[in-house]
């Protein structure tokens, strides 16, 4: 079956369906997004050295902690 074929089968289901299988595939996206940050974040994985990077730029000031940005964008 190809796409082209998954995608004519799609439309010919009932609207209820349709939602039902967009939230299938919603949630079936979100745990290969958590798969994905549990492996970037653990053991030798590519995210530990971007969080190890933050943390020395921190205290030198080449980088800000979050709230402090997000506290200047709610300021008028």
């Amino acid at each position: 079956m190809t796409l082209e074929n998954i995608k004519e089968a799609i439309e010919q289901l009932p609207p209820e369906d349709q939602t039902i299988l967009a939230n299938w595939l919603s949630d079936c996206d979100w745990m290969a997004w958590d798969k994905q940050i549990e492996h970037d974040f653990s053991g030798d994985g590519p995210g530990l050295a971007l969080l190890a990077e933050l943390e020395s730029e921190l205290p030198a000031g080449i980088t800000r902690p979050m709230e402090e940005g997000l506290a200047e964008r709610r300021r008028p």
